[in-house]
């Protein structure tokens, strides 16, 4: 097993060059010649990425619904499930792909058992949900997944260094008026932000 590390960079090299067969090539090689579990999993992973990188979509939703469905282990089927909500967004399935972020939510919130693991997951399939509708041009989604970060950051009592969280979930909302081509309610917010910065709260 010396070896694999050269195996592993050698994908890289194939990544960097865009050649994805070649690096899928060699992951199969490892799969093949190294049976340790870690490597297979690692392999497989890596494989499903690279139809994501490659943009064949359809290949990379199968591959990561294989491995989010292959394990019980809740970390792995959240990266699972939002590279698989990933693919979904790339393809413009907007629906689907928020869907699936609300079931990493899901397992974050019933299933991680440390609470700022638990958060970061939900804020990042939050964050994830957010730009999903502004790809779109749903606006007024975004902004409601802006105020239920905050909502969900407003909750965690328990967890210190949430500032910058809670800022930006007001801003981010601030800034879909502005994105939304609303100028005037986005300047009007603005202004009232500089001395009132619990603006989102006190519109709920």
């Amino acid at each position: 097993e010396r070896f694999v590390d050269a195996h592993w960079r050698l994908v890289q090299c194939y990544n960097v060059l865009q050649d994805f067969g070649s690096a899928r090539t060699v992951l199969e090689k490892i799969k093949t010649q190294f049976p340790d579990p870690l490597y297979q999993f690692n392999a497989d992973f890596a494989i499903a990425k690279t139809y994501f990188d490659e943009g064949i979509y359809d290949q990379a939703i199968t591959a990561f619904q294989e491995i989010g469905n292959s394990t019980t282990e809740p970390r792995i089927r959240i990266e699972a499930t939002r590279w698989e909500a990933a693919s979904y967004a790339k393809q413009t399935q907007a629906a689907t792909a928020v869907a699936l972020l609300e079931n990493v939510i899901s397992i974050a919130k019933n299933e991680i058992n440390n609470p700022t693991q638990a958060l970061d997951y939900q804020l990042q399939a939050l964050a994830n949900s957010a730009d999903i509708y502004l790809a779109s041009q749903e606006f007024d989604q975004a902004r409601s997944v802006y105020t239920r970060t905050l909502d969900i950051v407003q909750s965690a009592t328990d967890i210190v260094g949430l500032d910058r969280v809670r800022e930006d979930a007001v801003l981010n909302w601030a800034n879909s008026y502005f994105w939304a081509g609303d100028f005037v309610s986005s300047a009007t917010i603005y202004d009232q932000l500089q001395d009132n910065p619990n603006i989102l709260e006190d519109t709920k």
